[in-house]
């Protein structure tokens, strides 16, 4: 006498569980997707306004600075207020700049 096992109810459970895996890892992915471009915009958005600032900076540069009180990240609050301590340097060593062209100007006039 022999006994034959039928192995098509394990297989049809090991497809199952395969596929449960399968769409549990499509799942994963769109939704590890998902996070990270909604990350990436959040993040993205404050340092676009930034740079949007620094480029009106840029055209007209009249002892302006960033806004660092109204971010909302430190980081952006940082590098905000690192710009504008660049710019004041930038904004001092013009003034010396021009004062010492005021005063060749007036030593050569003399001359």
């Amino acid at each position: 006498m022999y006994y034959a096992a039928n192995n098509n109810p394990l297989k049809e459970q090991e497809r199952s569980l395969r596929a449960i895996l399968i769409y549990l890892c499509i799942f994963i992915l769109v939704l590890t997707l998902s996070i990270s471009f909604f990350m990436a915009r959040v993040v993205s958005k404050p340092l676009e306004a930034m740079a949007n600032e620094a480029i009106e900076i840029a055209r007209n540069p009249t002892n302006i600075f960033l806004k660092e009180e109204n971010r909302d990240y430190v980081e952006v609050r940082q590098l905000s207020h690192a710009f504008n301590q660049v710019l004041s340097s930038l904004f001092i060593a013009q003034e010396e700049l021009k004062s010492k062209a005021r005063k060749e100007l007036e030593d050569s006039e003399e001359l």
